[in-house]
């Protein structure tokens, strides 16, 4: 099993190599210019996602390093991937029946994670998106991580979790144990070891639940839990995991949301 500190240095590795800002933010930005208008909104959405991609590893890698400059790296990071999604979304409405789903259950559930791990204000379209907007077909090509998600962000809009602990698996103890802080630290270090376990593949060709390097250091997921019973006044449980001992899950950002030319862009989109 890959350790802690290593998915840590490798985070920071894949932050300093020059390659990934050039394909993913340098490049991006020249495409974006070119691909904003109506007819090329889904392009737009793809890129902007990779772009924030960029952003919130990097921003990670910052805070890894002490640095608090990376929280609204993240932060921005964070907001372009929710605002990508939902214009994709958007777009795809005007095909019919496409056949598949604008994104991937795993993609849409880091994004939800994210969003609340950094709490950010303005999530309320994406997480009703994502609660209730997405297809039949969306969910049932959806694993325990997705629809785990989905509860969480049931639960900070003060809804009961749509979905029954018997397609929650590892993570239906930590619906059950809401109320029982105790009981809740237990399931939330098993979901640590979930992250942990699953963040590297075992077989050649697939993608492993958190492999994705937007959350293979950080465990969004749980962070999110935290967040939303501290905005909703429950108690938040004290974790002893080494995933969780990190500035990553220890700090928060401070100050108002960043925002920049990309984000105003397409957030203009139709």
């Amino acid at each position: 099993m890959t350790t802690v500190r290593k998915m840590r240095e490798f985070v920071q590795e894949w932050a300093a190599d020059p390659t990934n800002k050039m394909l993913l933010l340098d490049e991006n930005r020249d495409a974006l210019r070119r691909h904003c208008n109506t007819r090329m909104a889904g392009s737009a959405s793809s890129i902007v996602e990779q772009m924030g991609t960029y952003h919130l590893v990097v921003g990670q890698a910052a805070v890894l390093r002490g640095e608090v400059a990376g929280w609204q790296q993240m932060r921005l990071g964070s907001r372009y991937r929710s605002e990508a999604l939902l214009l994709r979304s958007r777009h795809w409405r005007n095909i019919p029946d496409p056949g598949w789903s604008p994104f991937t259950p795993l993609t849409a559930a880091h994004t939800t994670a994210v969003c609340l791990a950094l709490a950010d204000p303005e999530a309320g379209p994406w997480l009703d998106l994502f609660r209730g907007g997405m297809s039949e077909r969306f969910w049932q090509h959806a694993g325990e991580y997705p629809r785990f998600m989905q509860a969480i962000a049931d639960l900070r809009a003060g809804d009961a979790p749509r979905v029954g602990a018997d397609l929650l698996g590892d993570y239906a103890a930590v619906i059950e144990s809401w109320r029982d802080v105790g009981a809740l630290e237990a399931a939330l270090n098993r979901a640590l070891d979930r992250h942990r376990e699953r963040s590297k593949t075992k077989r050649k060709g697939d993608l492993a639940e958190f492999e994705d390097v937007v959350v293979y250091a950080f465990p969004a997921e749980v962070l999110a839990v935290v967040r939303v019973r501290e905005a909703i006044g429950l108690p938040v449980p004290e974790l002893t995991h080494a995933l969780w001992q990190s500035p990553l899950t220890c700090g928060c950002a401070e100050g108002p949301w960043p925002s920049d030319d990309t984000l105003a862009t397409i957030m203009r989109l139709p």
